[in-house]
């Protein structure tokens, strides 16, 4: 018997005011390809974010620059100081 192992992420966006997810995406890997698919996929269903607070993982923010260009970016401040 052998056991093949599956990897992959939950990419998760929610609503700061309510703490409500707004959608979320499977994907194999976090990498800009994948996020450009998932925030292409919420500005078709009318998303248009003022900020995006992220890890800083830097497919997020070359897709964020992409999708939502006047989207203010920031670090969050737990894994600032991580």
């Amino acid at each position: 018997m052998s056991i093949v192992k599956h990897e992959a992420v939950a990419l998760l966006a929610g609503n700061p005011e309510t703490s409500e997810p707004v959608g979320w995406w499977f994907a194999a890997c976090e990498n800009f390809d994948a996020w450009r698919t998932f925030l292409l996929r919420l500005r078709s269903r009318g998303a248009n974010p003022e900020f995006v607070v992220s890890d800083g993982q830097k497919g997020l923010l070359k897709a964020v620059r992409e999708v939502f260009p006047v989207a203010v970016t920031q670090r969050c401040a737990v894994h600032v100081h991580r």
